[in-house]
């Protein structure tokens, strides 16, 4: 199957320790299901989405809430930068959610960002279902499952006040990145990675 029409779903677990069970339960659809959309740059973005489809919904239900049916779609479409030279998140979520049905959005680049010369992991806004992340900035060690758990992270962070999440798990960033908050209306949230320091992969 194509990444273009890739699509998974999880059927919420009711039961299991393992498993967090939210406070509320305030699904975006009348039948309980969250719909994600991965929207991938071309290359390893693409590539780590297509490897991630399959476990996302269950990692979501285990880590976020068992109370909806998490479904995750993944499209690959370059991410093509605006006049100022940034990747337009907004934008790309005023026209892609409706245009695919998503209830979130989360792109996926390659492209390194800064602020100055410190690099940006992430960014996400709350009032647009939206969030970014640099690969790059994740360093070369065992990237997709980093990925994995910064995509996880970030739409924690945009459904928390809708699903009722417990926002202590949020409080700092996977890899102990630092947070600094922009003001999420007129600028998403943008998150930095300290100095990359050269590393030696042990394992995949």
């Amino acid at each position: 199957m194509g990444l273009a029409q890739a699509a998974r779903s999880a059927v919420p677990a009711r039961r299991g320790g393992e498993v967090r069970d939210t406070e509320h339960d305030y699904p975006t659809r009348a039948d309980g299901t969250i719909v994600v959309g991965l929207l991938a740059d071309k290359g390893m973005p693409a590539l780590i989405a297509q490897r991630l489809i399959d476990k996302l919904p269950d990692v979501l239900t285990r880590q976020l809430s068992n109370r909806v049916e998490w479904q995750v779609h993944a499209r690959c479409d370059p991410l093509l930068l605006d006049e100022n030279g940034l990747i337009p998140m907004l934008d790309l979520a005023d026209r892609q959610k409706p245009a695919h049905d998503w209830d979130v959005l989360v792109l996926l680049t390659d492209l390194p960002r800064r602020a100055g010369t410190q690099p940006i992991v992430y960014d996400y806004s709350t009032s647009r279902a939206v969030g970014l992340v640099s690969i790059p900035a994740l360093g070369a060690c065992r990237v997709p499952k980093r990925t994995r758990n910064l995509i996880v992270h970030v739409i924690g962070h945009l459904l928390e006040e809708k699903l009722g999440l417990d926002p202590q798990p949020r409080r700092h960033s996977p890899h102990g990145r630092l947070t600094r908050r922009l003001g999420d209306v007129l600028a998403p949230t943008s998150t930095f990675a300290p100095m990359m320091m050269a590393l030696t992969c042990i394992s995949p």
